[in-house]
């Protein structure tokens, strides 16, 4: 089974308050990262998103 992950942006206020924590919740067994950045972080911070990535990436176990 492929582990799940959700990347967060923490000042997003495209959705109410806990919306995205929900929906991540949805996934069942998911590890959520947290960035620093809003709605669209990947625009206004890329460092931020490819540093969030990279921590995902990190708890990925290696294939066998």
């Amino acid at each position: 089974r492929a582990p799940k992950f959700g990347l967060l942006a923490t000042d997003d206020k495209s959705l109410p308050p806990g919306a995205w924590q929900g929906m991540a919740g949805l996934l069942g067994g998911s590890t959520t990262v947290e960035i620093p950045g809003g709605h669209e972080v990947l625009l206004t911070n890329p460092a931020a998103v490819a540093e969030g990535l990279a921590k995902i990436a990190a708890m990925v176990p290696a294939a066998k």
